[in-house]
């Protein structure tokens, strides 16, 4: 029998990555679509599949669906969260996993309360490029990593601080510091223009491992993502999003050899990866590789950037409370 897929939020990110990664899954079936406009959810019905919704309660109610997809404002996480839960449900929600770190815990807590899963769609690790980066460092053919690196854009800040715990393992303490440019005109993201303060950010890592690590980040831009691994056998280079990974051996005498790149490689691939993972977790009774606690994590290296800045120097990683 198919997983009872439900999503919540038939705005972008839902209509043209989720929905459409789902499709790809001969284990799922979309049931239904909720969305507190009207016409969005009826759009996503008719593309997708599943029974419209306006109401999360009557939807859950009435149809009772196995997995729910929570793709709505940051702000909305917790709740529809917790009644998703409470329901019965399963829970994938994007990210950033919630609006503050403690919203973010009550939503561990409701888990952990019920007895269900809570995963945190983190797409960017199910990128090929970047699956065949982490799958060569676990194979060790990067040696002992010494040294990683990310420049994001701000918007996708969270991906970086995931992917940077995800390929080298805990942090240790970090030091970061920022400006705000005010009240300016900029490009937002994918080319829409914007108006308002940019944060520019900078941190430099260490590790539990003992490896170095950076990360930069800033509105301008537009959306970017350079990824950089430093071992003691091998470099390797991500550019973009959509780009391809450059190995480069430390000797150069030394040969590589590539694995083969995970199919298919385009970005909704990325979310049926995701999702997919999460549908097998299920099955399997297996942990999920991308669960609540690592989107809170995120938000808690998040807090200490802006902790260290006050403090003008190196702090610990993992903050448990959310400026006011």
């Amino acid at each position: 029998m198919n997983h009872r897929y439900a999503i919540v939020g038939c705005g972008n990110i839902g209509t043209s990555s989720h929905l459409p990664g789902v499709k790809r899954l001969d284990n799922v079936d979309v049931v239904a679509v909720c969305d507190l406009v009207e016409e969005k959810a009826k759009n996503a019905s008719q593309e997708f599949g599943g029974e419209a919704f306006t109401n999360l309660d009557e939807m859950l109610e009435e149809v009772k669906p196995g997995i729910v997809d929570v793709c709505v404002r940051e702000s909305d996480h917790r709740s529809v969260v917790e009644k998703a839960l409470e329901a019965g449900a399963h829970v994938i929600c994007e990210k950033t996993m919630a609006d503050t770190i403690e919203n973010a815990q009550a939503m561990l807590d409701a888990a952990e309360r019920t007895g269900k899963r809570l995963a945190i769609n983190y797409n960017y690790r199910w990128l090929s490029h970047y699956m065949i980066l982490r799958q060569m460092i676990q194979n060790g053919d990067f040696g002992d990593v010494r040294y990683i690196a990310s420049t994001f854009h701000w918007f996708q800040g969270t991906h970086s601080i995931d992917m940077m715990r995800n390929l080298g393992g805990e942090f240790a303490e970090l030091c970061a510091t920022y400006t705000i440019d005010s009240d300016v005109e900029f490009m937002f993201f994918r080319g829409s223009k914007s108006r308002g303060n940019v944060r520019n950010a900078v941190a430099c890592v260490r590790y539990e491992s003992g490896a170095l690590g950076s990360m930069t980040f800033s509105m301008y831009g537009g959306g970017n993502m350079n990824f950089e691994v430093v071992g003691t056998k091998l470099r390797g280079q991500i550019i973009g999003v959509s780009g391809e990974l450059r190995i480069v051996p430390t000797m150069p005498d030394d040969t590589v050899i590539m694995p083969e790149y995970p199919e298919p490689r385009d970005w909704v691939g990325s979310f049926q990866r995701s999702i997919g993972a999460f549908v097998k977790s299920i099955e399997d009774n297996t942990p999920h590789p991308v669960t609540g606690m690592d989107g809170l994590k995120a938000m808690q290296i998040d807090r200490a950037i802006g902790v260290s800045h006050e403090q003008r120097g190196w702090v610990k990683p993992y903050w448990s409370t959310t400026p006011a």
